[in-house]
């Protein structure tokens, strides 16, 4: 991609398609605004976003844009077929709405639900067979004119009107994760099962390797050692007889010794070479060399340690200062061994030297902390396998199981509690409770737990292996001839599994919960856009079998999925559809502090055919119309990268609306914690996805050879390429659990909700290069309080990245006639007494929206600043005009319309709440008077 793209998005491709859309449709240019475009951005917010944003597009598309918006088209060419289809396009209702005019959908999450059951309602044949693309967005806009949604009638044929279907299979289908009740959560209670075990299958795959390693490393030292096998005794004994004794009884595993040698002989040479290297005249940026005073006395003064050490013992005065002298002759030998190693290959500055060395101290104290905490969970399976034996409990490996198996219940279910109590009223005693609650830390304390049970019954299978399923005896009396063979065994059985395990990747994703969650988005929302779903049966076929498979949600029907290249071809006359995700991205070698505060960057999948490197040989697939970007930079095929045609069929839209939405997941964004990532892993609340795309391919790395961009790690780190070659498998799924994500430094990427960068969907469409006057945004992430954090974020990111400034409009919200009636400040939306004040005015307790201002910063800007977008942020609230049926639902469910996220499972009341709500509101805010004078 050259390197004028970066930022714009691929605007080039876009203007194109804009203009195409709009000369195909017939759909008048805007006169006040100078031909610029106009964005509809859906929020993140589940089924909850998608219902309301439903309701608010169901008011654009029947509401008529004001006359003083528009001017007529140009006198279309009678002599071209073309023309007069965009001239009898004019004439159609719906292409006169005001949902016609925006060129724009990007969304995120929740929203992105409705915004791909739109957009795909204009593939050309899918809603109707045979239809041509202008008839496919005719009967696009007209299936949002059908209103009110009805029901799914079996004895009614919607050949004749399938958009009228379409909409009411969203009503239908409501929830969607469960449409079958009991039986369906039975399927979905069996496929989490599996996948959960199957996930520590492959973690345990990995630790029984590294178990039976160390229990055969044990068994060969003690039979060389007899003070180690008499010591190991030692500790069982004392630990018996400690439980004989009624005593708390702790069987101390010999492990506890590895972390203090790692501290002695890892932290000291790294500790002692830091003083060895000084800066010639007090430049620190002069070359470091080891020949130099200070390498030179330390490698003397160690050499006189070691003769000390050997005169001493030649004198007699014992073993304790011989061997003190010895210790620190060796100690101080390995820190000049450092030195000379930190000095290796190109000579570095001193400074650059020092930070060697203290990274090297660095590894050496996070190894020893790794073994410090091994050694702490084998002395936990070791006193629990004593417990269970020397009790004559048969059943001693059930009660940790069950006890893992209980707190995986309570996190798979009880963060939810903690959600909804953190989003309660600010005068229930359980919100005030969850406030005080340090969540990072509870994460880590819970998930460290869930990992020592998981090490326990790991390691029960090597003891009793090791002890034949016996109790635990003398090693000098006992089990030498049976030991040794059984635990090689154990261990090439383990070595092998873990092999087999490594070399199947896609289980990464399978093991999920993203195929089953995308299988049911796809079926609720896609699915309600496949017209085979609403056409007559086939002649001869079987109708009550035909007809009980098309109008049921938990049956996939042909047709159901999607490809991106069909979803993105150009002859879909659809708004240029966003979908927002978020690359994670934890581990950044620049270590750049914005960086490692957002922890991801956005990942923007949008319609346009990727221009290959200058020079690259591998020829565009002519279909590959979806276009990738990272951070603004767009990921293009080089000559060794597969297609982006390949690329693009990897997934489809129901996939990526998946990913888009992928709420709970190791990775979080901004969110992520060691904690929360080895907590929700090891549970397996895992919604994200690993993408092999290696997408890394930017124009500032054009210089690069293919190779190394594809797999970055071989040209740092041949041996860990050769690891991950192996044990892919483990690999990933590690950096998943321990919350290491390296963005597009490796060859996968750990795709998660896009708004765990951005839940408004608004960040992408401020690209330079978008031309985008007008942004109708319906916010609808979780907010009880009215905070307008997603808000707040926003303001931030576009401040920081895209030089804009976004401010309130505060005098639409306070002195305009009209659109202060509507229109308010944050401030206004707040509950309670808080906002008691701001609502005592005429309009207060009605408002819905907020008015933003967008301005170019910099001191090249103008003054007074010219305004370069605006947009009109639509909020859930419930307001007096709503319906009566919505006020009376809002009566009695407290925190409508700010239900919990987390809530999936739409009844027919609530959804038909949010829905008639997000339709009064847009109403209310873009038609009438208020619509007018906002528009014009």
């Amino acid at each position: 991609m050259a390197a004028e793209d970066h930022g714009s998005g691929g605007t080039g491709d876009e203007v194109t398609r804009i203009a195409h859309r709009r000369r195909q449709l017939g759909i008048a240019p805007r006169t006040v605004d100078g031909q610029r475009h106009w964005a509809l951005a859906l929020s993140g917010g589940g089924i909850r976003s998608a219902t309301f944003c439903l309701g608010v597009m169901q008011a654009m598309a029947g509401t008529e844009l004001p006359a003083e918006a528009t001017q007529p088209a140009p006198a279309p060419e009678a002599a071209t077929p073309a023309a007069a289809t965009a001239a009898a396009a004019q004439t159609v209702p719906g292409l006169a709405s005001l949902l016609a005019q925006f060129d724009y959908l990007s969304t995120v999450s929740g929203g992105g639900y409705l915004g791909a059951f739109f957009v795909s309602l204009f593939v050309p044949g899918r809603l109707r067979r045979g239809t041509s693309p202008v008839q496919a967005a005719t009967d696009a806009y007209h299936t949002l004119q059908c209103e009110p949604p009805g029901r799914i009638h079996t004895s009614v044929s919607y050949a004749a009107d399938p958009g009228r279907g379409a909409v009411a299979w969203l009503r239908e289908n409501g929830r969607y994760l469960s449409p079958t009740g009991a039986g369906d959560n039975l399927y979905a209670a069996a496929l989490v099962v599996r996948n959960w075990l199957a996930m520590h299958y492959v973690i345990g795959s990995a630790l029984l390797v590294l178990l039976a390693a160390l229990a055969l490393g044990q068994h060969i030292a003690v039979g060389v050692s007899y003070g180690l096998g008499r010591y190991e005794m030692d500790l069982l004994h004392d630990a018996r007889q400690a439980f004989n004794e009624g005593q708390c009884a702790i069987w101390w595993s010999t492990l506890l010794w590895l972390p203090l040698a790692t501290a002695v002989i890892g932290a000291v040479p790294p500790g002692l070479a830091y003083w060895l290297v000084y800066p010639r005249a007090n430049d620190p940026q002069a070359p470091a060399r080891f020949f130099s005073p200070a390498p030179l006395v330390a490698t003397l003064l160690g050499l006189l340690l070691l003769a000390a050490a050997r005169w001493s013992e030649w004198l007699g005065h014992g073993l304790v200062s011989g061997g003190l002298f010895a210790a620190l002759g060796v100690l101080t030998l390995l820190g000049v061994l450092c030195c000379l190693l930190l000095l290796r290959g190109e000579p570095p500055t001193v400074a650059a030297y020092r930070v060697r060395a203290t990274r090297a101290l660095r590894g050496a104290f996070t190894l020893t902390l790794w073994l410090a905490a091994l050694g702490v969970a084998d002395t936990a399976a070791r006193t629990a396998y004593l417990y269970a034996h020397a009790a004559h409990h048969a059943w001693g490996a059930a009660l940790p199981a069950s006890v893992l198996g209980v707190l995986v219940w309570l996190v798979r279910y009880g963060s939810r509690w903690l959600d909804e109590g953190r989003k309660g009223s600010a005068d229930t005693p359980w919100r005030a409770l969850c406030a005080r609650l340090p969540v990072s830390l509870l994460a880590g304390t819970a998930a460290a737990l869930l990992a020592l049970l998981l090490f326990v019954l790991w390691s029960w299978l090597v003891l009793w292996v090791r002890w034949d399923g016996r109790e635990p005896v003398d090693w000098l009396v006992y089990g030498n001839a049976y030991t040794g063979p059984a635990l090689f065994t154990l261990t090439v059985v383990a070595l092998v599994l873990a092999l087999v395990a490594g070399r199947f990747a896609g289980f990464l994703n399978l093991s999920t919960l993203q195929p089953f969650y995308a299988a049911r988005l796809t079926r609720a929302f896609l699915g309600a856009s496949n017209g085979e779903r609403f056409a007559a049966p086939e002649p001869g076929a079987d109708a009550d079998g035909s007809q009980r498979e098309r109008f049921s949600v938990a049956e996939p029907v042909p047709g159901d999925q999607l490809s991106l290249n069909a979803y993105y071809d150009p002859r879909v006359l659809a708004p240029l559809h966003l979908i927002n995700v978020t690359l994670n991205l934890t581990v950044d070698p620049a270590e750049q502090l914005v960086q490692r505060d957002r922890k991801g960057k956005p990942l923007c999948l949008a319609p346009g055919a990727c221009v290959p490197q200058p020079g690259a040989a591998a020829a565009i697939a002519p279909d590959a119309y979806a276009r990738f970007t990272v951070d603004g930079w767009a990921c293009c095929p080089d000559v060794s990268w597969p297609s982006s045609g390949k690329l693009a069929e990897s997934r489809t839209v129901g996939d990526w609306i998946a990913i888009s939405g992928a709420a709970v997941s190791t990775g979080l964004g901004r969110a992520t914690t060691l904690g929360t990532s080895l907590l929700l892993g090891l549970a397996n609340l895992r919604l994200g996805t690993w993408w092999p795309s290696y997408p890394a391919t930017h124009a500032r790395e054009g210089g690069r050879r293919g190779r190394a961009r594809r797999y970055p790690e071989r040209a740092t780190h041949p041996w860990l390429a050769a690891g991950i070659a192996l044990f892919r498998t483990q690999y990933y799924l590690g950096c998943e659990l321990a919350a290491r994500f390296h963005g597009t430094r490796r060859g996968w990427q750990y795709l998660s909700d896009g708004g765990h960068f951005d839940n408004t969907g608004v960040y992408e469409l401020l690209r330079p290069g978008r031309d985008i006057s007008l942004i109708v945004l319906c916010d609808c992430g979780g907010d009880p309080d009215y905070r307008f954090g997603d808000l707040a974020n926003l303001i931030r990111l576009a401040r920081i990245d895209h030089g804009l400034e976004i401010v309130v409009d505060t005098e639409a919200a306070t002195a305009h006639p009209v659109l202060s009636r509507v229109f308010g400040v944050p401030e206004d939306f707040l509950p309670g007494a808080e906002g008691a004040e701001k609502r005592a005015d005429k309009w207060g307790a009605d408002k819905c929206a907020v008015l933003l201002n967008v301005y170019r910063t910099g001191p090249e800007c103008a003054t007074p600043r010219a305004r370069v977008c605006r947009i009109v942020l639509l909020k859930p609230r419930l307001v007096s005009w709503a319906p009566a049926d919505v006020r009376h639902y809002g009566a009695t469910h407290p925190t409508f319309p700010q239900e919990a996220t987390g809530d999936q499972f739409f009844d027919e009341a609530q959804w038909e709440s949010y829905r008639a709500l997000g339709l009064a509101i847009g109403q209310r805010v873009l038609g009438g008077v208020v619509g007018r004078a906002l528009l014009a």
